[in-house]
């Protein structure tokens, strides 16, 4: 069997003469269905060895990993180069066969390798480290987690929730008629023509996660506090804070417009560090009336300032 380098080779070679078949063709003379039987059989030779050096460069890929999966194991569980290849290869069976036909389609031998090879998992992740849960098991554990917080903005919470059955970008409708006013019309006389323009703002679907959390089963067994609902708490606050930063000032570019970026700049003060009741005033009232009678206007600060 020819070498992936022979088959590029190759492949360069019948590229060759087809472009050479093609761009020195008679102008003068018809494209006839010998000519174009001719050009089918180059396209048809080069999609051949496309796919026979993809299969080559796919098998160099696993054989890459493979490799790498070996020597980790070396590494980690102190094997042999022979033990370690076959310890990948029965993790391999296991899975094929797990997939096939689910927990019942292993065998007994298989079943026990699983089940050792799931304890060696959770024992090295659960306890083993003090950074992935060992501290939360000590044998003179205090049953309170002392835990770091940060607040992260409201921004959510005046914000309009609008729940949708499918994940399809919304399309807000909108209208400025701000600058349209009527007329005097005098007697007999016909009114004028204006239309008003109405425009559309699309809000596009994201999906968010909270990134996964591995945790082994024994560390919720053992842990003296209640860590699953830490977690969900956890999951939760991720959510909430990468939502209001980017509610706050992201930049429409593959994630939501932020309020900063498509607000309108009022008043802007003269200083970043010193601003003063004049300055608070004259930003009040660069919001029109019609908001602020609404009810709704408030101020949204740092707490710096």
């Amino acid at each position: 069997m020819k070498g992936i380098q022979q088959l590029r080779e190759s492949r360069k070679a019948i590229a060759a003469e087809m472009v050479n078949f093609v761009e020195n063709f008679p102008q003068d003379e018809k494209w006839g269905a010998d000519q174009d039987t001719k050009y089918q059989n180059f396209k048809a030779d080069i999609d051949a060895l496309d796919r026979q050096i993809t299969a080559h460069e796919e098998t160099l890929q696993m054989t890459e990993d493979q490799q790498k999966k070996v020597d980790a194991s070396v590494a980690d569980l102190g094997l042999s180069v022979d033990e370690a290849t076959n310890h990948q290869a029965k993790l391999k069976e296991c899975t094929n066969a797990w997939l096939r036909g689910g927990p019942e389609n292993l065998s007994n031998e298989q079943r026990t390798f699983m089940r050792n090879e799931v304890l060696r998992v959770n024992n090295a992740m659960g306890t083993q480290e003090a950074n992935n849960g060992q501290a939360l098991t000590h044998r003179e554990f205090v049953n309170r987690l002392l835990e770091a917080v940060k607040s992260f903005g409201g921004m959510r919470s005046v914000s309009t929730v609008l729940a949708t059955d499918t994940g399809n970008a919304m399309d807000m409708p909108t209208t400025d008629a701000t600058a349209e006013e009527g007329e005097i019309v005098g007697e007999n006389s016909l009114a004028t023509n204006e239309d008003t323009a109405f425009g559309v703002v699309s809000m596009g679907a994201f999906k968010y996660s909270t990134k996964s959390i591995a945790v082994p089963f024994e560390l919720l067994q053992d842990s003296g506090i209640d860590l699953e609902s830490y977690l969900l708490r956890l999951m939760a606050m991720r959510l909430a804070r990468v939502q209001n930063k980017h509610f706050t000032v992201g930049d429409g570019s593959n994630k939501p417009q932020g309020m900063i970026p498509a607000a309108t700049v009022g008043h802007v003060a003269g200083s970043a560090s010193t601003i003063e009741f004049s300055e608070l005033n004259q930003l009040i009232h660069a919001v029109d009336p019609a908001y602020r009678e609404g009810g709704n206007c408030s101020f949204m600060f740092n707490d710096f300032t």
